[in-house]
């Protein structure tokens, strides 16, 4: 996780974005990928494993713009090889294909928040 920020941050020139894109891009394309679950529109943000406080995805600008962007990357360009080497960095993601490799169907999930560690 460490690198892959690094390299966010670079390119983002912003730690706290860098740390922000690397946990939205695999959940806004999770949600993308498979719109059938019901997803949370809350995240919880964690440190040394106490929560610090719950954020509402629904009122973040920068997620709405992740979500924006995503959907017209994932239009231009669905490839399995580029949506498994983003989703697998999604905890959704994760317990989904858990659930679904344990018989559940897409319809019938539903998300808690994901817990964000900063």
């Amino acid at each position: 996780m460490d690198e892959l920020v690094t390299g966010i941050k670079i390119f983002a020139g912003d730690a706290s974005l860098a740390l922000n894109l690397y946990y939205y891009i695999p959940a806004a394309f999770c949600r993308i990928v498979y719109p059938e679950p019901e997803y949370s529109n809350e995240i919880v943000l964690a440190k040394s494993g106490k929560t610090i406080r719950t954020h509402s995805l629904a009122d973040d600008k920068i997620f709405k713009v992740v979500m924006e962007e995503s959907s017209k990357s994932y239009a231009r360009d669905n490839t399995a090889d580029k949506i498994v080497s983003i989703l697998v960095h999604s905890a959704e993601f994760d317990a989904l294909n858990k659930a679904l490799h344990a018989g559940s169907s897409l319809q019938d999930l539903g998300f808690s928040p994901s817990v964000y560690n900063l």
